[in-house]
């Protein structure tokens, strides 16, 4: 997972728009929820540890203490897409 990290900061680093990463503490997926089949923290960090280690500076990074399926996770990242959409707006 470490390794996803650099490749998904080297694919964010290109971008040119607004954006931001948004990362769910508690699961990526479905087996990755809290004592599912998938579930590996260790994993998981070494991923986010490696995607801020290789990201621009200038990307937002926001870390929530949700599963990746959750309602408010939805909800902060549908609220958050509008947002950067409309500072896009000129």
């Amino acid at each position: 997972m470490a390794g996803l990290g650099a490749i998904f900061a080297g694919k964010l680093n290109l971008s040119k728009g607004n954006c931001a990463v948004i990362i769910p503490l508690k699961g990526f997926s479905i087996p990755d929820s809290p004592g599912g089949p998938f579930e590996d923290k260790e994993a998981n960090m070494a991923f986010v540890n490696n995607l801020e280690k290789n990201l621009r500076t200038d990307i937002p990074v926001k870390k929530l203490d949700l599963h990746i399926n959750d309602k408010a996770f939805g909800e902060y990242v549908a609220s958050l897409f509008i947002d950067l959409e409309n500072k896009n707006i000129k």
